[in-house]
């Protein structure tokens, strides 16, 4: 972060400089990478100049990986198959990423978790838990019911390959007799 009083620099204008900078020097053989792409600013306005930014990359043929909470960026995958959703798993019942990464199915934040874990007061945390319900934002419903397809169909392919195995052994057992 280059923010500068004196340079009248706020962190998304310094954050913006840098981006335009990388937009001026990509090319088809440049691999970028971005952290919370147009963050601090509007998210109205963040998620829009993120995505002209991502598809201005696309016309150079760059590759770029970046990181975001913008729902809109996560349904680029939907409309163009250049982009590609990638998320790290998340265990809610024991409320701790797994690591395991997730080709295909975009992340949510877990911010009230993450800022339960660092501290926050819990009756804040109980608040906000209030709060998310009737704020929710239907890009995040629509990632939620992904994850739990996901979920739910990793284990049916565990118990399909558990229930394979089972019969390859019957088999084996029924050619013996």
């Amino acid at each position: 972060d280059e923010q500068n009083i004196l340079q009248n620099l706020s962190t998304f204008s310094s954050h913006m400089k840098t981006v335009i900078e990388i937009l001026n020097n990509s090319d088809f053989e440049t691999v970028v990478l971005m952290d919370e792409l147009c963050a601090g600013t509007d998210p109205q306005e963040g998620a829009i100049l993120a995505e002209v930014i991502l598809k201005k990359l696309k016309e150079l043929h760059s590759i770029c990986v970046t990181t975001t909470h913008y729902g809109e960026l996560k349904s680029l995958e939907y409309t163009d198959k250049y982009f590609k959703n990638a998320s790290v798993e998340f265990n809610n019942e024991t409320l701790s990423p797994t690591y395991k990464l997730i080709i295909g199915i975009p992340g949510l934040s877990n911010a009230i978790f993450v800022s339960s874990m660092l501290g926050l007061e819990p009756e804040l945390i109980e608040n906000a838990k209030k709060l998310i319900t009737t704020h929710r934002d239907e890009s995040n419903i629509v990632v939620e019911k992904l994850q739990d397809t996901h979920h739910k169909m990793t284990e049916n392919l565990q118990e399909t390959e558990e229930a394979k195995n089972q019969i390859v052994e019957l088999k084996k057992d029924y050619e013996k007799k």
